[in-house]
């Protein structure tokens, strides 16, 4: 037996993601953006993606990313909602967010490739 779904656009598709806290350094110093675009690519090797604005302008994480080649994904927990708001109202090139987070640990995931239509630049 078939079923018709209810299809509006994109929205059925795509929702819903997950919030993550995108890591990145930029001269040597931590800064962070809230991002909801991040899906695994392939399973085997592991890739996943991500998607980064840059209408009208860059977003100061995309110049971090573009200078190291390195960002970081990271899951924030429920009672750290207030911080990863922050970190989505002010810029990383209007504020110091180094020190919004406690980081214990910093690990970068290494961009091997980035073709432009994974990646827009």
């Amino acid at each position: 037996m078939r079923t018709k779904i209810k299809f509006d656009g994109m929205s059925n598709l795509v929702y819903p993601m997950p919030m993550v806290v995108l890591g990145s350094m930029l001269d040597g110093k931590p800064n962070f953006m809230p991002l909801g675009w991040v899906v695994r690519a392939n399973y085997t090797p592991p890739i996943i993606a991500i998607g980064l604005g840059k209408i009208p302008q860059p977003h100061h994480t995309n110049l971090a990313i573009d200078q190291s080649k390195t960002f970081s994904v990271n899951y924030p927990s429920v009672d750290l909602i207030k911080k990863v708001d922050y970190c989505g109202t002010v810029s990383g090139k209007d504020a110091d967010k180094s020190k919004v987070f406690d980081i214990w640990c910093v690990f970068f995931v290494k961009i091997l490739f980035c073709s432009r239509f994974i990646c827009i630049r």
